[in-house]
């Protein structure tokens, strides 16, 4: 028999050769699904920093307007009590550090206030900021460079009301210096970081303290066009022959451009990384069962030569006592069994045929009912799952629910750093109304109150609940204290124009609800389920002030 006639040859060359084609198939595949993978991880780590960064501009920013019209509505201010002005604006200046100082003017510009020199008089009629302001309208000025610090200032400038009338402009200087602080200290490469433009294209927030010096102009790159223009969104780009990835957002507040980057080489060294170790990987298996199929494949070589002996002996009535058994396995066994069965194959092969035939149409027959019996238990179990998550009178969302939805939801919460409301309804007197008009019509009371409450909550994000009893539970994501306070009037106004009669409220004629508001700006620092509490407690001091109203 020639060399490449061999089994053990063929049987290598088979096994190998499907080991060798699964593997490079796994690798191929594998590496693509995780190039495709940490490839969208990057860039919704790029948009997690940018919106991160974009919101701490925005908070800074209300921070020093919130604080600066404070001021302007204060006693202080409107009665020129220049000693406790003095005394509000060093106090904010020192509490909030990008605030570097506090100016007042009049109506005709003239600077009579200063928080930091004694001199205080001149003339600010020719400031945007002033001409802005004076209009009745609070504003942020183009960015300049401050002539004693040399480093990017804005002003806020707010107008002052004195018995309704525009009585002066109150100013604020805010220190930029600090977006070059956040932009640094966002990541934790030096090559990736923040930066922050103005409305003209200048760098006025960089870690790179000459470029925020110089305020360079980057308006020729397409991305800082695009976010100035109020556009969101990451791309590529090169500088200094480094390919870059960026995400860029402009500011709600002032409506600068907001843009993070990294170089795309650090982005996605861990691909790098990992399409190497998947490859070593394949190598090193694919060396290692090398070895195994030698081995496997040759000692199967000499037990199939005996084998093939001895059915040729057979073949030929040739006696089989002289021919050895290779030891006490498989092969010996295929050996003892041969005789045998060629004595009784004939015997059995007529028998065999009807045997497969019965059997078969039995087999047939009990996979029949198996699939009906599958299918049966696939609808039974799909009842059973949704009527466990599913109140029997209102059809809302129960408990169980709940707990699943706080559950997916948290984590989504937490990763996008989305506020959360939690509204916490309860139908008034609703006892009362049991006792005068029964329990059958109180089903149909909750079933209408659910009805109308859902039809209230359109937001697919959003989550309605029959929390127990007469009480119901409201999720909102991404909803601030205003927006929740908004929604729970609404359910109020809507739960009393049912009109549904309930003549044994003392306080109102008809069905009403009171809720128990609490919220929160992130989910980082509180669990859901104690927003549930405090929402619980709000609705108990919503029934003390009088019911049929909101409280928290």
């Amino acid at each position: 028999m020639k060399w490449y006639h061999r089994f053990y040859l063929k049987v290598f060359i088979s096994i190998y050769a499907s080991i060798l084609l699964t593997i490079i198939c796994f690798s191929v595949v594998s590496s693509f699904l995780m190039t495709e993978i940490l490839e969208e991880n990057a860039y919704d780590e790029l948009r997690v920093d940018n919106i991160t960064l974009k919101k701490q501009l925005d908070l800074n920013l209300l921070f020093v307007e919130t604080a600066i019209n404070q001021l302007a509505e204060s006693e202080d201010v409107l009665a020129l009590n220049m000693k406790r002005v003095d005394l509000h604006s060093q106090h904010l200046i020192e509490s909030m550090k990008i605030v570097s100082q506090i100016y007042i003017m009049d109506v005709q510009g003239m600077q009579f206030y200063k928080s930091s020199y004694i001199e205080t008089m001149g003339d600010r009629s020719d400031r945007d900021y002033f001409k802005t302001a004076i209009t009745g309208k609070s504003t942020f000025s183009d960015v300049i460079i401050s002539r004693s610090t040399n480093i990017p200032i804005t002003v806020y400038a707010s107008p002052i009301y004195r018995d309704g009338k525009i009585d002066g402009v109150i100013g604020a200087s805010i220190d930029l210096s600090y977006l070059s602080e956040l932009s640094a200290t966002l990541r934790s490469s030096s090559d990736s970081y923040g930066f922050v433009v103005d409305l003209k294209g200048r760098i006025i927030g960089h870690p790179d303290p000459v470029i925020v010096a110089e305020m360079t102009d980057i308006n020729y790159m397409s991305m800082v066009s695009d976010v100035l223009s109020g556009k969101t969104g990451v791309g590529e780009y090169v500088l200094d022959g480094v390919e870059k990835l960026v995400a860029y957002t402009p500011s709600e507040k002032s409506g600068w451009g907001v843009l993070v980057q990294i170089p795309k080489k650090e982005a996605f060294e861990m691909i790098v990384l990992l399409n190497k170790l998947l490859f070593l990987t394949a190598f090193f298996i694919l060396l290692v069962s090398f070895v195994v199929v030698v081995i496997i494949s040759r000692r199967l070589q000499m037990p199939v030569e005996d084998i093939i002996d001895m059915i040729e002996k057979i073949e030929n009535n040739q006696k089989l006592n002289q021919i050895p058994l290779w030891k006490d396995n498989e092969f010996g066994k295929i050996k003892k069994k041969l005789l045998s069965m060629d004595r009784t194959i004939h015997e059995y092969y007529i028998e065999l045929e009807d045997r497969v035939e019965t059997r078969t149409a039995e087999l047939q027959q009990a996979l029949s009912e198996l699939e009906s019996t599958k299918t049966e238990l696939e609808t039974a179990n799909e009842m059973l799952s949704s009527m466990s998550r599913t109140d029997a009178l209102t059809n809302l969302p129960n408990r169980r629910a709940l707990d699943e939805y706080i559950e997916r939801t948290r984590s989504i919460a937490l990763r996008l750093n989305l506020p959360i409301a939690i509204l916490m309804a309860d139908i008034d007197y609703f006892k009362k109304f049991n006792d005068k008009y029964g329990h059958q019509e109180g089903d149909k009371c909750l079933v209408r109150v659910s009805e109308c409450l859902l039809s209230q909550i359109p937001r697919q994000v959003d989550f309605l609940a029959r929390y127990g009893g007469e009480e119901f539970i409201v999720i909102l994501m991404d909803t601030d204290s205003e927006g929740a306070h908004k929604v729970a009037q609404k359910l109020c106004h809507m739960v009393e124009a049912l009109s549904i009669p309930n003549e044994g409220s003392p306080d109102n004629k008809f069905i009403t609800v009171s809720i128990g508001v609490s919220w929160t700006s992130s989910l980082e620092n509180i669990k859901i389920e104690k927003l549930i509490f405090e929402a619980d407690s709000n609705l108990y001091k919503a029934k003390n002030m009088g019911r049929n109203c909101v409280y928290g």
